[in-house]
């Protein structure tokens, strides 16, 4: 019944194939319906098949399937379900190890149909629960068994599907496995923690192998490791295959019946018109039943024209659903899009394949607005008092609101513009409104005045300032390009001319202001010029004592000879500007004289110069 063989086991990465959830490497084969084969009938093949994904030991795992060992009592060797961390692409070495040898750290349930008396295999098929990929059951890291693998057979090389199951509870640490629906055995192990060191993420799957004696060893999944998928999405009418399995392992009851076309095959066809919850009670093949339930949502196309509104009088809106659908319009237009212009129920319908939707939007008559009369009042330049009084309103609404660029409100008065433009809206409470444009206008009340006095005199000329300006809030005085504030009393001339003193008033703002100017003459006062050489000798040069001055309007003369006796006195009427003959010396003495000469200035000032001069006739 049994042969010995002497094998070594090692990790390869060999040739794969996808399928579904599965991976498929080396010499094993898929069949097709969930079912594989783990080695075919030849010496020296190994094979391994994977689940794709990953799965965490900290929640429960079971899983049920069926085995063929063939029917050759001299079969070899085996297969085993293992948990281990490398890949999903890996398969280990034929012979004895049974594709498990060389997976550190790992775990395995070998179900072993040959006899390898170095591995101290018993004499009957067995089953053993295994780690880090030996399978030794005189090794430490034999953690269960070896046990017959059928309770009542000692050879399950016999042709027949039998019936496995697997299962791994986290919370008692449980790992248990059931041959032809009778627990063979068991252990309690921390898989996380003493097999794979804290790493609860390992890759499932199964191994086989062949060494000098072969077997054709298959096996078929049970679907039920994957689950039903909680939702599929369709539109009404449209036909849903609801996936469970390609195997059909057990029996299968999927409930409400009449929207399937088989209720009891593993993956029947539904069709529905509204959201509906399909529930399958699966019975396996130990007569365990599980329930699980999937649910189609019905979905339809969402089609929205938008909430319901008013059309103002004389204009018109687009309805626009959006979407690349095909349409139809209560009007008849199949168009994406309708324009209306005319009060009215308005409804879409839209279709695409089997999915549909509608909606349907009323449109009413809003109270339309014609015509506004308003009055304004102009500001005051540099302030903002203007105003703005909405008279009435012309339309058909009996509410309305008004903005004029800030806050809409229902106060038909607006206070306190400033000067500017605006633009006044009127709108009725169904959105229509109108629009008029209005200006507000400043009126200029800054009076610019003020007295300076005096407003002519000789230099230096002192002007004082009064100021009489009114509804201002600033004022300067300008003399040419000399600033002065406007709490100046006087303004002191040095310089002789005709000078403009300029006054600018204005409220807030120098946009509006006003000017006021005065014109100062002042006069320059320039001393006598009196000359100290007289030369009478008829030439017509310095023959008379002739004096220059400005600003005078008369003079007082007096001439003494050297010892102090009078010679001319005289006074002379001479206006303001020039030169004048106050003295002919033609009959005086050559010699040394003195004069005194004062003269009366036109603002009443007297200026004195005494002085010595020469006569030379000759």
């Amino acid at each position: 019944m049994k042969s010995f063989a002497l094998t070594f086991t090692a990790l390869v990465v060999v040739l794969t194939t996808f399928s579904q959830g599965y991976t498929v490497n080396g010499d094993a084969s898929e069949l097709g319906g969930n079912c594989y084969n783990i080695t075919p009938p030849v010496t020296n093949q190994s094979g391994s098949i994977w689940y794709n994904d990953q799965i965490d030991l900290n929640e429960p795992f079971d899983i049920q399937f069926t085995a063929n060992f063939d029917d050759s009592e001299a079969g070899a060797d085996g297969m085993v379900f293992v948990f281990q961390q490398v890949s999903n692409t890996v398969v280990g070495t034929d012979g004895g190890d049974i594709g498990f040898g060389g997976f550190d750290p790992s775990v395995g349930i070998e179900f072993d149909i040959y006899q390898n008396g170095n591995r101290s295999d018993p004499i009957f098929d067995h089953i053993a629960i295994i780690s880090n990929g030996s399978v030794d059951h005189n090794a430490p890291t034999n953690l269960g068994g070896p046990v017959q693998a059928s309770l009542t057979d000692p050879n399950i090389e016999d042709g027949l599907d039998h019936i496995v199951q697997i299962s791994w509870d986290p919370n008692s640490n449980l790992l248990s496995c059931w041959f032809d629906c009778e627990l063979r055995v068991e252990a309690t192990t921390d898989l996380i923690n003493d097999v794979f060191e804290g790493d609860p993420m390992v890759f499932w799957g199964f191994t086989g192998a062949t060494g000098g004696q072969f077997a054709e060893m298959n096996l078929c999944l049970d679907p039920y490791i994957l689950g039903l998928p909680e939702v599929y999405t369709a539109c009404p009418g449209d036909e849903v295959q609801l996936i469970f399995s390609e195997t059909v392992i057990g029996t299968y009851s999927w409930e409400p019946a009449e929207y399937l076309d088989d209720a009891t095959i593993p993956n029947p066809t539904a069709v529905v018109y509204d959201t509906t919850t399909f529930v399958l009670t699966y019975t396996d093949l130990c007569g365990v039943t599980q329930i699980d339930s999937t649910r189609i949502d019905v979905e339809y196309l969402d089609i929205d024209l938008g909430p319901d509104f008013s059309l103002c009088p004389g204009e018109s809106a687009e309805l626009n659903p959006g979407g690349d659908y095909d349409f139809e319009w209560s009007t008849g237009s199949e168009a994406p899009s309708i324009s209306v212009e005319v009060p009215g129920t308005y409804y879409v319908d839209a279709n695409q394949g089997n999915c549909y939707g509608s909606d349907t939007v009323v449109v009413s008559l809003g109270d339309g607005v014609t015509g506004v009369d308003y009055a304004v009042v102009n500001t005051i330049c540099g302030e903002e008092t203007g105003q703005l009084m909405v008279e009435s309103v012309e339309g058909s609404g009996t509410a309305y609101f008004f903005d004029i660029g800030g806050a809409s409100q229902s106060d038909s008065v607006f206070d306190n513009l400033a000067q500017g433009f605006y633009t006044l809206t009127v709108t009725s409470q169904d959105g229509c409104f109108i629009s008029e444009n209005f200006t507000v206008n400043s009126d200029l009340l800054v009076n610019a005045d003020f007295v300076a006095d005096p407003l002519e005199g000789f230099n230096p000329l002192v002007v004082n300032l009064t100021d009489l300006s009114t509804n201002n809030t600033n004022i300067l005085y300008f003399v040419g390009d000399e600033v002065f504030p406007g709490n100046t009393q006087s303004i002191t001339f040095e310089d002789a001319g005709s000078f403009v003193i300029s006054q600018v008033a204005w409220n807030n703002s120098l946009a509006c202001s006003d000017t006021a100017e005065v014109v100062v003459q002042v006069t320059e006062l320039i001393d006598l010029f009196i000359p100290n050489v007289l030369t009478p000798n008829g030439d017509g040069r310095n023959d008379k004592l002739t004096v220059m001055m400005m600003g005078l309007q008369e003079l007082d003369v007096i001439i003494y000879d050297r010892w102090g006796t009078l010679v001319h006195e005289d006074r002379v009427e001479v206006g303001e500007l020039g030169s004048f003959d106050v003295w002919d010396p033609s009959d005086a003495s050559d010699g040394t004289y003195y004069y005194v000469i004062s003269g009366i200035s036109l603002v009443g000032d007297r200026i004195t110069k005494e002085g010595n001069l020469q006569v030379l006739s000759n």
